[in-house]
């Protein structure tokens, strides 16, 4: 990903972006699209800035992203903890856990 960032391919940057924010975040795939959206953007406004006003005008895409959508969603917390719990389920009915005497 950092490579489609300083080769300036931002499409190939947008998709990097999205899949990451589906696969790692869970994301929706709208939600997905705008972060990635919003983000590649940013860096194709942000890369070419050589001056203070410069950054400040490539913050709003940027902005708009870390605003509207929060780091973990909460179906991504639930499946967390649900996978969790199921990972915890299948080590205790393994014939060699702790307390199996089959």
């Amino acid at each position: 990903m950092w490579r489609d960032y300083y080769e300036k391919r931002y499409v190939a940057l947008f998709g990097h972006l999205y899949e990451l924010s589906r696969t790692q975040f869970c994301f929706s795939p709208l939600d997905s699209f705008r972060i990635a959206l919003s983000a590649a953007q940013a860096a194709k406004a942000f890369q070419p800035t050589r001056s203070r006003e410069a950054v400040a005008a490539a913050l709003p895409p940027l902005a708009t992203t870390a605003c509207s959508h929060p780091p973990f969603p909460a179906a991504s917390m639930s499946r967390r903890r649900r996978g969790l719990s199921s990972v915890g389920g299948r080590r205790s009915a393994k014939p060699w856990a702790r307390g199996n005497t089959a």
